[in-house]
């Protein structure tokens, strides 16, 4: 599966890691960070394939940064510099500054800017670092805003985590009142609030397989939500999304 291969990537990049040039103690953090949720992943009882490949996507691009694999002391530099155009699809280029939107991210860690990347990248959209700032193309904003409802609370501070651990119980207690009539429209724009709070990495404290699972299955809820709206399907996912919830409000 495909799973399988991005974690041969991702392995082979750590046992190479000889030949990286320096990381900063924040850059091995990340490192570590990734590498044990990818660990906990492939432990887990189940299939979760997607987030496998995004983890595994992640450390590989942590370890391959722009670079990282500058030529040790008695190494032969391997490429020269080339006079082709840049096609590197992670440049935003083409436009100014002004014809781009800036999302500026100070205290985003090396291991998110990562997962922003594989994100951005997995959904065809050009970006480029401008320092701490963010910069895409002004027409693809509400696609970078669907980008970070995946991975909000990342750098987020005590405050949003405890509104972020509200949110869970509300939607604890939504998805519960949408399982019993899953075609009252009120209910449904309720769960689809309290789901855009609660996204994002694990909350702390939290086992990092049971967010995986619940994150999971809580994208398969809104995309029947925002898709044909099957009834049926509607309300057995939301009663599932409950009871998943039941095991950690």
């Amino acid at each position: 599966m495909q799973a399988d291969a991005d974690v041969a990537e991702a392995s082979a990049s750590v046992f190479t890691v000889e030949r990286y040039g320096r990381f900063d103690e924040q850059e091995w953090a990340a490192v570590g960070r990734v590498t044990r949720q990818l660990l906990a992943l492939l432990g887990a009882e189940e299939a979760l394939d997607e987030a496998i490949s995004t983890q595994a996507a992640v450390l590989g691009r942590l370890l391959n940064k722009p670079g990282s694999n500058e030529a040790q002391p008695g190494e032969e530099a391997e490429a020269e510099a080339s006079d082709e155009p840049d096609d590197d699809p992670s440049k935003a280029g083409g436009t100014t500054r002004s014809e781009r939107t800036v999302y500026e991210l100070p205290d985003w860690l090396p291991d998110q800017r990562a997962e922003l990347e594989v994100r951005l990248s997995a959904s065809g959209i050009d970006f480029e670092w401008d320092g701490d700032d963010l910069l895409v193309p002004a027409e693809r904003e509400d696609d970078v805003d669907a980008v970070f409802d995946g991975i909000v609370g990342a750098g987020g501070d005590d405050d949003s985590d405890e509104e972020r651990y509200r949110a869970l119980t509300e939607l604890f207690a939504s998805t519960g009142r949408l399982a019993a009539d899953p075609a009252d429209v009120d209910r449904q724009e309720a769960v689809r609030d309290w789901a855009g709070i609660v996204g994002g990495s694990p909350l702390l404290g939290m086992d990092e397989i049971d967010w995986f699972r619940i994150m999971s299955k809580l994208r398969t809820l809104l995309g029947v939500l925002d898709g044909d709206g099957d009834i049926d399907a509607l309300g057995d996912l939301a009663q599932e999304m409950h009871e998943l919830l039941r095991t950690v409000v």
